[in-house]
């Protein structure tokens, strides 16, 4: 950023760190696209200025996929989805999307090698790629640039964070640097009210691994937030197993997928505390760390996710 960073310290007395920075003045058009704000809502935002916009989706695990769309197509935008870059590649070939979602970490090809494909690609040179990802380390940033990707989202994607994003990119590419008419500046509305007790009145509340702050989201559809579940089940239900036997057959690459899409997954539905665990274990695998050093992590992630599990088959299977 062009700028310094220093240390001036007195022993007794205390140390007075200092940096300097060279930005840019905000325009007019960021703050429209700021979501530091509380109660701003930018999904009308999104709907009336690109409710024709096509995107593509591109994530292995079918969780995330579900949810992501759901918030996407609340915006009116149309939504294909690819669970690979190589299917990606395949689709961009044929039909044009305005922007692209585009997972780090995929089997068959990743993210970053897909991205570089369809750079390749005639009509995408400067289509907007943003990254999804579960790190937001700088290296990783690095690796989304060089790949020619333009942004990246850290997971779990939360609502307003995605449109501000969208609406900063497909504004970009498909609007004039003026910025939005005074038309649909009126789309802007303030967030309605939560209606917190749709999800208490199923149990929520006491359901294990919860953290209450990270589900407002899901208020108002308690019905897709039991539909998400069930998918997590399915796909992870025999995860501690599969984590165990491609371990002991030394394949870590795909231990290490596994345990890191029930990072994402359980941290996109709120489960910090099975999310922090997942975590740990994907460290301990990237360590190097055998199967016996693993034990303590493995046992600790196992019992929280059959806490998780038990609880998902009391869930209703509809609401209403």
């Amino acid at each position: 950023m062009g700028g310094t960073v220093g240390v001036e310290s007195t022993l007794g007395l205390g140390s007075t760190f200092w940096f300097t920075a060279l930005l840019q003045h905000a325009t007019a058009d960021d703050h429209v696209y700021s979501v530091e704000g509380e109660g701003v809502d930018l999904l009308p935002r999104l709907s009336s200025m690109h409710g024709r916009a096509r995107i593509l989706l591109v994530d292995d695990m079918p969780l995330n996929r579900e949810v992501v769309a759901d918030m996407l197509t609340e915006g009116g935008v149309t939504v294909d989805m690819a669970e690979d870059g190589s299917q990606a590649v395949v689709l961009v070939q044929a039909q044009h999307f305005d922007l692209i979602l585009m997972d780090m970490q995929m089997p068959v090809m990743d993210g970053p090698s897909a991205s570089r494909k369809i750079r390749t690609i005639p009509g995408y040179e400067n289509v907007p790629i943003i990254a999804l990802t579960a790190n937001a380390f700088a290296e990783d940033r690095q690796v989304c640039l060089d790949a020619g990707m333009n942004d990246f989202l850290t997971k779990p994607i939360q609502p307003n964070v995605l449109y501000a994003t969208l609406l900063k990119w497909l504004g970009q590419s498909r609007q004039t640097a003026n910025g939005p008419p005074a038309a649909q500046e009126a789309a802007l509305a303030t967030v309605p009210e939560e209606q917190s007790g749709a999800l208490a009145a199923i149990g929520f509340e006491a359901f294990p691994e919860i953290d209450p702050e990270k589900i407002a989201v899901f208020q108002k559809k308690p019905s897709r937030y039991i539909a998400y579940f069930k998918i997590f089940s399915t796909q992870f239900g025999d995860a501690v197993s599969r984590f165990r036997q491609t371990l002991g057959d030394d394949d870590r690459d795909e231990a290490r997928r596994i345990v890191h899409s029930l990072r994402g997954s359980s941290g996109q539905l709120g489960m910090s505390g099975l999310q922090a665990q997942a975590k740990t274990l994907e460290e301990l695998v990237q360590s190097g760390a055998t199967l016996a050093d693993m034990d303590e992590a493995i046992l600790a992630l196992s019992t929280r996710l059959d806490r998780v599990l038990a609880a998902i088959e009391t869930l209703p299977k509809q609401v209403g």
